[in-house]
Parts: C-alpha cells; sequence; structure tokens
C-alpha cells in the first residue's frame, strides 16, 4: 500500500523532531519553555530568564536574557551559554550564620513584626494579632481588630503588617487582612494607631475588590519606599484575567499615601494611560499583570521597588517594577487546558510578551517565595545582598546584585521541618526568620 505524500511528510517531521530530542534533550525542552512561557526579549538592565527544565536540566538555573530574543523568537538556543549560566547557582555546603530560636511554640505564625521598643507584634492562627515581649514569656493578644477579620477554618485572616516609618513619634501600624466571608471576601488594607496592647482610630485606606471566594494566591504583603509612600501587593485570587484589567484590583501593585490618599504621581492617576486598555485604570495603580507576589522591598540606592512570587508552572520570578509596567501575567503563559485569561498558544504567548516587560530573573524549581530583604545587617557573609525566603520548602536564597542585574545565587538549606513563612529586618539590623507550621517558631539569624 503507497503511504499519501503528506503522511510521508507528517512521519518525516516526526522522526526528524525526534531525532533532534534524542540529541539534545535539554535544549529541545528549554526550546518550548522559553518560548511558551515568558518574555522573549529584555532591556540592558535586566538579567535572566528561565533555564531548561527536564532531563539534565539543573535546579535553579537560569538562562541568560541576551539568549531569551533569540529562543524566544527564533527557537533556537546556545545551550553552551545555558550549561555557563547553570553554574550560576550554588548550594552552601554549610551555613556561614547560625540561627538562635527567639519564639517557638507558634500556631501556624503569618508574622513576627520586631518591635523598636522591644518585643513582637505576632499573627498566629489562635492570635490574630498580638504584643510579645522579648523572652517569649507574655503573650497579650491586641484589642481593636476588625470585626470583618476572616477567621473561620484554618485561614486566620491576617497577612501583613508593616510599621509607620514614624512609629516611634506616631505609634502608626499598617496591615493587610481578609475581609469577609468564606463564601465572599477581599484584601483590606488598615492603618491604626497602637497604643498599648489596642489599636485604635482604624482608617480603612482600600478595599481591594472585586470579592472572591478562593483562597489562594492573595498577595497582601506591604512595604514602604524611602519617599514613605506605601506599595502593596494584591493577589490574582486565581482569577487569571482579573490581572490584566486594570479597573480590578486584583493581580497589581498598588501605591497608597500613608492616609490612603490618591497620590498624584502614580501612573494612573488624573486620567493618565498610555494604551486604550489602560484608560480606566484604577488611579492607586502602580503596576499590573502579576499574579501573587509576596516578596516586596526597594532596592537602597536605586530606588526601585523589587517583587518576587511563584508562578504556576512551578517556577519563581524577580520583578522590578517600572510606574505603570505590564508583567505579562497570564497572557504570555501559554495554557493548554484553556484556562481564562491565558494565552492560547505559544504564539499567541509570545505575541503578548512582546507588548509587556520581562522578569528581571526566573529560576526553577520553585522555592515559592514568601518574603524578601535587602540585607543591610551586620553580618558580612549576607551584606549587601538580596535574601528571599521559601515557603516549599525551607531555602533561604541569597542573590548577589550588581545595579539591576542578578548575578550569582546561593542557596541556604535551613534545618527546618517546614518552609519559611516569613522573614524580617529589625530596627537594630538583627534578621529575623519565621519558621512555618503549627510548631512554628521565630529564628534570629546570628554570626
Amino acid at each position: 500500500m503507497t503511504m499519501p505524500a503528506a503522511a510521508r511528510i507528517a512521519a518525516f517531521l516526526f522522526l526528524l523532531l525526534l531525532f533532534s530530542a534524542v540529541e539534545n534533550p535539554v535544549s529541545a525542552q528549554s526550546r518550548l519553555i522559553v518560548s511558551a512561557f515568558h518574555h522573549p526579549s529584555s532591556p540592558p538592565e535586566r538579567s535572566g530568564e528561565r533555564g531548561p527544565r527536564g532531563p539534565g536540566a539543573v535546579p535553579g538555573a537560569l538562562v541568560p536574557a541576551s539568549r531569551r530574543a533569540s529562543a524566544g523568537a527564533a527557537g533556537r538556543g546556545d545551550d553552551k551559554e545555558g550549561d555557563k549560566a547553570a553554574r550560576i547557582l550554588h548550594v552552601a555546603a554549610k551555613l556561614p550564620f547560625t540561627l538562635t530560636p527567639v519564639l517557638t511554640d507558634l500556631d501556624d505564625p503569618v508574622f513576627a513584626i520586631p518591635l523598636p521598643e522591644g518585643g513582637f507584634l505576632i499573627s498566629t492562627h489562635d492570635l490574630p494579632l498580638a504584643r510579645v515581649s522579648a523572652d517569649g514569656h507574655s503573650r497579650i493578644p491586641i484589642s481593636g481588630m476588625p470585626v470583618n477579620l476572616l477567621r473561620q477554618a484554618r485561614h486566620d485572616g491576617m497577612l501583613d503588617l508593616v510599621l509607620d516609618p514614624d512609629y516611634l513619634s506616631n505609634r502608626f501600624v499598617y496591615f493587610s487582612y481578609l475581609a469577609g466571608t468564606l463564601l465572599e471576601n477581599s484584601v483590606h488594607i488598615v492603618r491604626a494607631r497602637l497604643e498599648g496592647n489596642a489599636l485604635i482610630d482604624p482608617v480603612l485606606l482600600l478595599a481591594a475588590g472585586p470579592r472572591r471566594k478562593n483562597l489562594q494566591a492573595l498577595g497582601g504583603r506591604l512595604a514602604f519606599a524611602a519617599d514613605g509612600t506605601l506599595f502593596a501587593s494584591i493577589g490574582d485570587r486565581v482569577s487569571f484575567r482579573d490581572a490584566q484589567n486594570v479597573e480590578f484590583y486584583l493581580g497589581k501593585i498598588v501605591r497608597l499615601g500613608r492616609n490612603g490618599a490618591v497620590l498624584t504621581d502614580n501612573p494612573f492617576a488624573q486620567g493618565r494611560y498610555v494604551t486604550p486598555s489602560e484608560k480606566n485604570a484604577l488611579p492607586e495603580i502602580y503596576a499590573y499583570g502579576l499574579r501573587a507576589p509576596r516578596g516586596l522591598a526597594q532596592q537602597p540606592g536605586s530606588g526601585r521597588i523589587w517583587t518576587a512570587g511563584a508562578e504556576p508552572d512551578a517556577r519563581d520570578e524577580i520583578n522590578i517594577l517600572k510606574p505603570g509596567g505590564n508583567y505579562g501575567w497570564p497572557i504570555t503563559v501559554y495554557m493548554p487546558h484553556g484556562q481564562p485569561g491565558g494565552a492560547r498558544s505559544p504564539q499567541d504567548a509570545k505575541s503578548a510578551a512582546d507588548r509587556t516587560l520581562p522578569s528581571a530573573a526566573l529560576w526553577a524549581p520553585s522555592i515559592e517565595p514568601t518574603a524578601m530583604v535587602f540585607y543591610e545587617g551586620p553580618l558580612s557573609a549576607l551584606k549587601g545582598k538580596l535574601l528571599i525566603a521559601g515557603g516549599r520548602r525551607p531555602v533561604l536564597r541569597m542573590a548577589s546584585v550588581v545595579g539591576l542585574t542578578v548575578t550569582r545565587y546561593t542557596d541556604f538549606m535551613l534545618p527546618l521541618q517546614n518552609g519559611i513563612g516569613d522573614m524580617r529586618s529589625g530596627s537594630d539590623g538583627a534578621l529575623y526568620i519565621l519558621a512555618a507550621g503549627r510548631d512554628g517558631q521565630l529564628l534570629r539569624v546570628d554570626p
């Protein structure tokens, strides 16, 4: 029986593709990932892109940004360059510091904020907010918490808390929490004054709607910039397409005045916009197209806001925000199962990537970043580094940064049973790591 010409051509192409994949499996896999999952181009200031995944892949490998354009646009990449990039990641054989327990027996802790007057403000499942003495012996619940704080099952509602830059004089604290019920809720951001063991004069700064039922990808991380403005991450709540809708807060970074006022120099304030889709943008939005960053910090020197977060394809990303920037989630991600909002094909993903901003760096496998700190404390091994806490496993990832470029990673595997829930620098420069879980603890990083 004679095989039709079309069938012979298809068979030939299949064998050619199979031979190519067998000859170099890492190359074949990485070409698919780079072209299908993220941005194929990068400005000079950006550092890296995803590494290969699959047989022979090196966990945590980076593909330099210079490779991204050729691999994404033309479907070709230099594997020698990828192998060289893989050596950027280093797993430390021993810790250059010690971990000293400060607080123990914490039930699913959310955060632990060191106070300049001594002690901590902590949030756990059994205590939404409490003042804890430095020795841990005294734990006093804070009164005046919002009545609409979601506290059902193990969803305790509190997301983050930061102190006002002038806390010692005004006693203001800012916190984010999940407001509503299990069926309908949203992230709220509130300012209140901490007097003794009570919150007084609360002010709702932002109700980040629309309300959703899903309790994943919440965001809620807060950070102050050097100019005294407040940044907050609002997750997409697994409503993927909302991250591109600038009439919603989901999937965004917002920037607020300390009293919640809309800042006139925000990129979309006073009716400003660049593309037609941004015409009715909410004025609090600073950047969009982000899934749910839990790392949020300002880089000393540059003043740029950096974010770190997990993506659903088992990879993490770092973004360096530009005012009004669109970082592409989810339209730059090809979703084969047709999830709403994602690209319908690798070609659509590439086309969207051409219109959006690239990530500064990505890596695999995911550590699920939960916090990020530019460390300026006294420990020489960490000083001047970008530290990223892993929630999936107890990894402290140390990144060397030159300007706006991430040049090298070192992973420290911490001797903990669970991942890291939070990480903070105290006013004295001390670094604190919060071990997650029902038997959580707060650890201080010492020489």
